[in-house]
Formats: C-alpha cells, structure tokens, sequence
C-alpha cells in the first residue's frame, strides 16, 4: 500500500493507507517500515494522528522505522517492533532452510507412517494365509462333513421308510374288515326300506281286496262331503279302473257332527247386590 513517507503530506497519506488496508482485509500482518534518514524525515511517524492509527488498526501491526538506533512513536504503539525493515520481513516470513527442514521432517513422518501401514497390511496377509490353509486340505475336510451327512441322511431315510410301511401294513389291517362291514349294514338298511316301502305302497292294498275313488279331477274321495248325486267317479283297483255315477249320498250319522248348545248371556251384577 505505497503511501508518502516523509514531508508535510505524509501524516495524511500514511493514514490513508492503513484505512486502504484494512478496508481490504487481504493481509494476515502489515508493516509499516521506511528506510533510513534523518530526524526531520522521519517525523512523519511520530504525528498524534499516524500513533493513533497503528495503535487502533484492526490489523495485527509491524512496525520498523529507520536504522536500528532510531526510533519513532508509531514503532511503540505498533503490535511488534522490528530494528530494521529487513528484519521486519525475516519475522514475518520463515527462512528457506526452516521451511525446508519442516518439510523434510513432514516426509520423514509420512514415510514411517506408511511403511508402519504397509507393515500391518503384510502381517494381516500372513495371517490370512495361515487361516486359509491349502485348497487340498480345505476340500478333504468338507468331503468328510458330506459323507458324514451323506450316512445320517440315509439311515434317517431307512427308518423313515420302515415307519411308514409299518403305519401301511397297520392301516390296511384296519380297513379290510372295514367294507365287507358297511356293506352289510347297507344291505341292512336297504331291507329295511324295502319292507317299510312295501307296507306303504297302495298297490298292495289294493292287492289284498281294497280300492279308492277318484273324483273328475283324479283327486282321491276322502269323505262324503265331496260326493253328490250324479257326479262321475272312477273306482281304482289293483288291476284297474271302473267308471260310476253317484245315484244318492246317505251320509251315517254316527259321523253328523253334533249340535252347539247356545250359551246363556250372563247376568250382569247391580251395584250393592
């Protein structure tokens, strides 16, 4: 941020630089420094306004102000002090060599780091070598466990099939006796319903000298009360029919149903009787 550094405009163009630079913000410290002279031009640096500024920079502050035996109020007020401006910038930027020698122990430290994970990674690979064994090995092993399971499979099998043919040979005893026994209660029942059948069939009723009477509508005659004089009916016997006429209906009268005696009315109750 170049600026005057000597001379009645410095004060104002120092200030001007350090409000440029902190507006900006890009720096992680500023130095403010000028080269050698004499009292005079350096005065610019002892102004209240330019003390005041570095003391109140929101920047961290390196001040390095002439020759070493010179010093200037801004120098005080700064954050650090630097004799000269060339040892300003060796305080604020390490040398080459100290680089170089955080860098080679950086490497040196990778490097031993890898080759520990190189060395455990190899260990871990014996190990499961060692567990792996040879394939020959490995096979013989599982041949054993399958013929082992091979042999309990087929006794399992053999005792398998002896049960269930024992459980056949005992069902088939149980269920041979078992139709030639529902088959005769079959025949059983079947004579039963032919003997009911052969009791309730009309046809040997009328075998044994009985008959009905069938009106025009071929309906049976079940009382007198559907019968009148001249009405046609048909008489069904066991081999056939005959064809009638209703002369005269003579009801019995054991069957005239009887008189209904009327009821008395009964006496209706005065009050105080």
């Amino acid at each position: 941020y170049p600026c005057l550094v000597q001379g009645s405009a410095a004060p104002d163009s120092i200030l001007a630089a350090l409000q440029v630079a902190q507006q900006r913000d890009e720096v992680v410290t500023l130095i403010v420094c000028r080269g050698g002279g004499s009292l005079e031009d350096l005065w610019a640096f002892n102004d209240e306004r330019v003390v005041r500024a570095v003391a109140g920079c929101g920047l961290p502050v390196l001040c390095a102000i002439g020759h070493e035996t010179d010093t200037a109020l801004a120098e005080l007020a700064a954050d650090l002090r630097a004799p000269t401006p060339t040892a300003a910038a060796e305080l604020v930027c390490a040398s080459r060599d100290t680089l170089m020698e955080a860098l080679q122990a950086m490497a040196t430290s990778v490097s031993r780091r890898v080759r520990h994970r190189l060395e455990s990674q190899a260990q871990g690979l014996d190990v499961l070598a060692l567990r792996l064994g040879r394939p020959a090995s490995s096979l013989a092993v599982q041949d054993r466990a399958l013929r082992a399971l091979a042999t309990r499979l087929q006794s399992a099998r053999r005792t398998t099939t002896d049960h269930q043919a024992h459980r056949l040979s005992a069902l088939a005893a149980r269920l041979l006796p078992a139709p030639a026994r529902q088959l005769q209660a079959l025949r059983s029942r079947l004579d039963r319903h032919e003997a009911a059948w052969a009791a309730l069939n009309p046809a040997g009723v009328l075998a044994r000298g009985y008959g009905w009477i069938e009106g025009p509508d071929q309906r049976p005659i079940l009382g007198i009360a559907q019968l009148k004089a001249g009405l046609r009916i048909d008489a069904v016997l066991h081999d056939g029919r005959a064809r009638a006429e209703i002369l005269g209906v003579m009801p019995d009268p054991a069957e005239a149903p009887a008189p209904v005696k009327p009821r008395r009315p009964r006496r209706k109750s005065t009050p105080g009787a």
